[in-house]
Parts: C-alpha cells; structure tokens; sequence
C-alpha cells in the first residue's frame, strides 16, 4: 500500500480514536487500523499495574484469560525483556530482535508468548508520556507486514488510544489546539511530502535546526508526540493536505 493511503487511513484512525466516547470503541478502532498490516492479536498494558501482574495490567487483550493467568503464575513480568528493550529502545521494535538477543536466549519468556506471537512474530510499541514508560502495546500476527511506516503508524495509534482511553477515564473534556504558524504548517506540509529536513530548509529558506524547531512547535501545539502524529493530526484537522 501506499504510504498517501496508509496516512490517509491513519488520519482517519486518529479522529475515530480522539472522538471514541468509550474504551471498547478505542480498541476496536486500533484493531482495524493494526489489520492494514496482518495484526490481528493486540494486547495493551499500563506498566504502573504491572507489579500487580498481567492480569492487573492489561487495558485490551485479544489473549485468553487462561493464558495471561499462566503468565502471572510463572510471574514472567518481573523483568520481562519487553520491557527492558521498551526502556532501552524506547521506539517500537520486533519480537523476534529480542529472540536474537544473546541476554534472553534459553529463557523461559519465549514459552510463555502467544500462539500468533510465538508462531509469527509482533511489533512492541513503547508508549512513553512526560519522558516515563506508561506502558506498551503489542501487535501480532502470524504473518506481519513489518516496516518502518508500519512501525511508525502503529506507534502513533497507539500513544493516541492510550491518551483516549486516559480522557475516558479521567473525563477529561477535548482541549483547545493553538493555532500554528505559517512556517509550522509549511514545515508539517512538506513533511506529509516524505520531504526531509534538508530539502525544506533549502525551500523555505531557513536551517535544519530551525525546521525541526518549527516541527517541535507544532507537536507540542497539536499534543503530540512524533512527526508521523504530528502530520497525521494536522491533516484530520484540515490545517493541510496529501
């Protein structure tokens, strides 16, 4: 698919997301957006509650409770290597890199996935709020379609579902977005072409730094928290096009 239709299709996740008035509708529509890349098995968890086991941690789960109070009894949430490549990494990553990793070989975690995980292969989305680990969500499937786009997209689904889902709980009301500049949304315009920083300092006429000045503007006035959202967002809102 191409990466136009892929935005397209996340723009629309984003507003159905931001919009859900429940925390079934926010996974429902997570789950139809990860299945534009063969991720059909998600999991969510708050990893404030993981001291109280997966069971106490999980937000949406497509596992069986069966499974997840195995995991507990075996108490493999101590020191999980998920979450310690979610603390090292921080950006999403693969299952099977951290099978590769000569510190978890030989380990039991890896009898403890689920079958489409252990079978397939899942992509593991950090979600990070105010620079802490808040938890992590985990797309599988038997046969995932893995890149970079795909990476990035799930990453920034899953940051907007967990605030949502937070709102809900929280009842919290939408809040207002400030208006971006003109060079912020030239900069966001551009950056929806797959320009790089390069190019629009050449066309805009400023400096690499000021281009990313620009951008970390603009994430922090949409209430963002990457590029890909930050486009994503600005595109929902009609402040630019694809």
């Amino acid at each position: 698919m191409r990466v136009s239709g892929i935005y397209s299709k996340l723009c629309n996740t984003l507003g159905a997301v931001d919009t859900a008035q429940s925390i079934a509708t926010v996974w429902a529509n997570v789950k139809h957006f990860a299945a534009e890349f063969d991720c059909h098995h998600i999991m969510a968890l708050d990893n404030d509650r993981l001291s109280k086991g997966l069971t106490g941690a999980l937000l949406f789960s497509d596992a069986t409770r069966e499974y997840c109070e195995e995991f507990d009894r075996h108490r493999m949430f101590d020191n999980h290597p998920f979450e310690i490549y979610a603390r090292e990494k921080r950006l999403p990553f693969l299952v099977s890199d951290v099978r590769k990793d000569e510190r978890f070989q030989g380990q039991r975690w890896t009898d403890l996935l689920s079958e489409p995980v252990r079978q397939g292969d899942a992509v593991v989305t950090p979600v990070h709020q105010s620079g802490a680990l808040k938890g992590a969500a985990v797309f599988a499937g038997f046969d995932i379609k893995d890149s970079s786009v795909a990476r990035a997209s799930l990453s920034v689904v899953a940051h907007a579902a967990f605030g949502r889902v937070q709102a809900l709980q929280n009842g919290d009301k939408p809040r207002n977005v400030a208006a971006l500049t003109a060079r912020e949304l030239d900069c966001l315009q551009m950056l929806a072409r797959g320009m790089p920083d390069e190019d629009i300092a050449r066309i805009v006429g400023i400096s690499r730094r000021t281009v990313r000045y620009h951008v970390d503007n603009a994430k922090q006035k949409l209430g963002v928290n990457s590029r890909v959202h930050a486009v994503a967002a600005a595109v929902q809102r009609g402040m630019i096009t694809l």
